[in-house]
């Protein structure tokens, strides 16, 4: 199955209910480390994106942004600033080496830390604050958020504009694949780019149902998600396909653009759009 196309609807199945006290976990975390939740990206020719993303997360209420730049010449490091930290971290296929690196480093500075790329923006639906929404997941070790997909909006060629002005149309679907928000104790190391390995403990949906998978498609975006803006327009998700990728992802072709502008462009959703103008 594609990462971005081609997903079937998901089962309905039941979910546990809603409860605004957390479960309880046998792993209970130390709280040694500042309660307050970081970003840790790694990033390879984001240039035109990176300060939409940045200035987004910040509003939203994360305390610092770790940014690994994978390019060779160091492109993002006039980014740097009192909120945000630039990594040169180049070479081949190092996304999980970025994250691994980077708890190792933090673990002991901060609470919770999002593992998500710089074309996914997180949207809250019930929780003005990303802290106000982990505050109901204190006992979790790890939150898993689905993805919902979008297309190129029917666009060609790329506009110096934001992505979220640009790009509102998305999927029907939920698509299974999920990225956290974790609690770095809990972190053992990464396995995947869209989960950890915790040392012990669960992994759970934002209706406390513990997750299996992924795929996971039991998940549901009511109270939070990620909007994954994967392809942007045709002519910037060719320079996608041809410049390969941070991940363990094996190489991308160029016939993944056959019938792009027929996939991920089902409704209109204009979430994170909305959350973006009114910070």
């Amino acid at each position: 199955m594609s990462s971005w196309g081609g997903v079937t609807k998901k089962p309905k199945q039941p979910h546990a209910p809603q409860s605004n006290t957390p479960i309880p976990s046998k792993f209970v975390i130390p709280s040694t480390a500042p309660n307050h939740a970081v970003i840790c990206a790694i990033a390879l020719d984001e240039e035109p994106y990176i300060d939409e993303w940045i200035h987004y997360h910040l509003n939203l209420g994360f305390s610092h942004i770790y940014v690994y730049d994978n390019s060779d010449k160091n492109t993002l490091q006039n980014k740097t600033s009192s909120q945000v930290s630039i990594i040169h971290f180049p070479g081949k296929k190092r996304h999980l080496e970025a994250y691994d690196s980077f708890i190792v480093q933090h673990t002991h500075q901060h609470k919770w830390c999002a593992f998500i790329d710089i074309d996914e923006f997180i949207v809250l639906k019930k929780h003005k604050t990303i802290m106000e929404f982990l505050q109901a997941y204190d006992s979790c070790e790890s939150i898993a958020l689905n993805w919902i997909m979008f297309g190129t909006s029917h666009e060609t060629v790329y506009k110096n504009e934001p992505v979220l002005s640009r790009f509102q149309l998305c999927s029907a679907d939920i698509n299974p694949h999920i990225k956290c928000i974790s609690q770095l104790r809990a972190i053992k190391l990464y396995i995947s780019s869209h989960y950890p390995q915790l040392r012990e403990g669960n992994i759970y949906d934002p209706n406390r149902t513990i997750v299996s998978g992924p795929p996971y498609h039991q998940g549901s975006v009511d109270i939070a998600c990620i909007h994954h803006y994967y392809t942007k327009s045709e002519e910037e998700f060719r320079k996608k396909i041809l410049r390969g990728t941070s991940d363990e992802h094996p190489t991308r072709s160029l016939t993944e653009l056959d019938g792009i502008h027929l996939k991920n462009n089902d409704v209109v959703n204009r979430d994170a759009y909305d959350t973006s103008r009114l910070r």
